[in-house]
């Protein structure tokens, strides 16, 4: 027994030399890396992305996800071992003063330790267990990357290290690793019926719209009333748009038009919730604030997100939750873009944010919620900046504005939004704007 101990005790001063050493050097790698990523977000805002992580998604469209995150390992990992050989030096004194400021917090520990022996091996814990807290989830970023299971994902987790995303979101990492053992899963408010859910139709559906005998288009009209899975979070929208009726009405529009009141709305993408935040966008700020740090998870989707008919109906109605869905709902059921309340005051900021830099053009608003502002940004500089473009002049630049984000899928996404989408949002707006403020606001956790 004695010698197990003896052999413990070695192995455990063996792993608290090899932590201290191992953290001094990934502080340095982390903070390299930071600062790669935060250069990359600036050049990210300068062509009008909100994030790198828009960025890459949009590169994705045009050159496919997994050319992408080898170009990202291959390029920022080439970039960081010249910028190390080139800072050698420099690296070398700040490895050696991290090195130095561990070892005497090491030294004076067990100075201050020597007659108390509880207090060394409950130091020698704390600090153990301090160093494996913080390692484990920078590799394994179980926010960013939701997957263990293919190389795919592993890979991504590589680009993620050497591009700094791991760094930048370390928090969420460290935060979004350990509420999985105590965060609350977010409750399906319910309140409609498995036939008002059926009814309500599919949000984001990209089929054209059907066309009378004499070949116009016909957009069926938006009810101002009467549409239950909307109407539930009316008292929220009105808090979020402040009382005003012009806010209320284009915030319920965007909603419908992306979710169509659905709670756990899920787009292929893993875009999620009442207003179909994207991972990445809710992590960037002002969302970031509003949804929290380590509250948003990348879904776990081999692929397409898919979830099947039945599953979507019981998690509006309230007869299941999405914990007890299991395999059927990939997204995390804490994730706090189910969270009515965080989502569509997201939302509200996100509306804001685009009315004010669009000029109140609802159409180039949600060619921006929809396909990124930097699409309805050259839209809106090939059109002179024109607040009041209509929805023909529109057509004319979007398919061209789309194409270096999009490629091959532009002419497809544009015509989806041009026949369906902005004619729906603008019917919806339109619609929406007679609605009186709900008497009780609905208070949410």
């Amino acid at each position: 027994m004695k010698f197990i101990k003896i052999l413990l005790r070695i192995a455990k001063g063996i792993y608290d030399i090899l932590a201290s050493y191992l953290l001094g050097w990934v502080l340095v790698f982390a903070l390299f890396s930071l600062g790669l990523h935060l250069g990359l977000e600036s050049v990210a805002r300068l062509q009008n992305y909100d994030s790198a992580d828009a960025l890459w998604r949009a590169l994705s469209y045009a050159y496919g996800e997994r050319a992408i995150l080898w170009m990202r390992l291959l390029v920022f990992g080439a970039l960081n071992a010249g910028l190390v050989y080139l800072f050698r030096r420099p690296l070398r004194a700040t490895q050696h003063f991290i090195e130095s400021g561990i070892d005497t917090l090491i030294e004076f520990f067990q100075h201050f330790s020597q007659n108390r022996p509880r207090a060394r091996t409950l130091g020698h814990l704390v600090f153990s267990a301090t160093v494996t807290s913080l390692l484990i989830p920078f590799v394994l970023q179980p926010t960013l990357v939701a997957d263990y299971r293919n190389r795919g994902a592993w890979l991504e987790r590589g680009a993620n290290l050497v591009d700094g995303s791991a760094s930048r979101y370390v928090a969420d990492s460290v935060i979004g690793l350990y509420r999985k053992f105590y965060a609350s899963p977010v409750e399906s408010v319910g309140g409609v019926s498995d036939s008002e859910v059926a009814s309500a139709g599919d949000p984001q559906d990209g089929r054209p719209p059907s066309s009378t005998p004499h070949g116009s288009t016909h957009y069926p009209p938006t009810p101002a009333s009467a549409q239950p899975l909307m109407d539930r979070w009316d008292p929220i929208i009105w808090r979020a748009a402040k009382n005003d009726p012009e806010r209320f009405a284009m915030l319920k529009a965007f909603m419908w038009v992306e979710s169509a009141g659905r709670q756990f709305a899920v787009s292929t993408t893993g875009c999620s919730g009442l207003m179909q935040f994207c991972a990445g966008t809710a992590r960037a700020r002002p969302f970031r604030e509003i949804f929290g740090v380590g509250q948003i998870t990348t879904c776990k989707c081999d692929g397409p997100c898919r979830i099947d008919k039945q599953t979507r109906q019981s998690l509006e109605t309230g007869a299941i939750n999405a914990s007890e869905a299991g395999d059927a709902f990939p997204c995390d059921p804490a994730d706090a873009r189910f969270n009515p309340e965080r989502s569509i005051f997201a939302g509200a900021a996100y509306v804001a944010q685009l009315s004010e830099r669009f000029g109140g053009n609802i159409y180039l608003m949600y060619i921006g919620y929809n396909s990124g502002p930097a699409v309805a940004s050259r839209v809106y500089q090939r059109l002179g900046r024109r607040a009041d473009a209509s929805l023909s002049d529109i057509e004319l630049h979007l398919a061209a504005a789309m194409r270096p984000y999009y490629a091959n899928a532009s002419a497809r996404r544009a015509r989806s939004l041009l026949r369906t989408h902005l004619p729906k949002i603008n019917r919806a707006y339109l619609g929406y704007q007679n609605q009186t403020p709900a008497p009780a606001p609905v208070a949410m956790r």
